[in-house]
């Protein structure tokens, strides 16, 4: 895998940058979301954050429609531990990562966009 260190970057990028395009427009029709500010970076989660839901219900929506998302942090604490730490209660409860595998088709992508566009539009409802 390190001699396709840099394909995989370069890969990486081209999600990121067709996800921004495509989440940008987003960010206007559901205000409560928020995308990744684009600034030189190697990408390896694409996570959106959902200020208004609570990210279990994206995500279970999203995995019903096929769509492996995920929470990009694990929460290690228990519900009465975790309210001591806000951020990390928040971050967790409010961070969606989005599928962002190299080997990802163009297809996919889009898959992935019309997945979440469909989601938020039945969740914000």
């Amino acid at each position: 895998q390190l001699k396709r260190r840099k394909s995989m970057i370069t890969l990486r990028q081209e999600i990121a940058d067709f996800y921004n395009n495509e989440f940008s427009k987003l960010q206007i029709e559901f205000p409560g979301i928020e995308i990744p500010v684009y600034e030189p970076r190697i990408w390896y989660r694409y996570v959106i954050y959902c200020k208004t839901i609570i990210a279990n219900k994206i995500i279970k929506e999203l995995h019903s429609n096929g769509i492996a998302a995920d929470r990009p942090i694990e929460n290690w604490m228990n519900e009465k531990e975790i309210k001591h730490y806000y951020n990390s209660s928040f971050a967790y409860n409010h961070l969606v990562s989005l599928p962002m595998y190299p080997t990802l088709k163009k297809a996919e992508r889009k898959a992935v966009v019309n997945a979440v566009k469909k989601t938020l539009q039945r969740l914000f409802i």
